[in-house]
């Protein structure tokens, strides 16, 4: 249990951390069975407590961080590509009209 408090195994934290009904499952099979996972190894210390060490033990969570687009194969549009287009004007009360072809504002 000492490896079990603090490890960030994912089933284990979240039974720790959010109170699911998960376990950690080499904990699991070791209460299971009664028998020693290939994932703990022994030490030598005399104390019970740190006699046992566990492998997979993950004092962290995994990273989180975002992957790039190429990474999942996702197509991507660019945030500043112009795409031209028809535009339509909306007429607001009180604004210049827009000049036309042959007039020039140099205002």
């Amino acid at each position: 249990m000492r490896w079990c408090e603090t490890c960030f195994e994912p089933n284990e934290a979240a039974r720790r951390i959010a109170g699911s009904n998960t376990q950690c499952p080499i904990q699991k099979r070791a209460l299971d069975t009664g028998r020693k996972p290939v994932q703990w190894d022994r030490t030598r210390s005399k104390d019970m407590e740190t006699s046992i060490r566990c492998n997979e033990y993950q004092p962290r969570p995994k990273s989180t961080a975002r992957g790039t687009a190429n990474e999942f194969d996702v197509p991507q549009d660019s945030l500043f590509d112009v795409k031209h287009g028809a535009y339509h004007l909306v007429p607001v009360e009180g604004w210049p009209d827009p000049p036309t072809r042959n007039e020039v504002d140099h205002a």
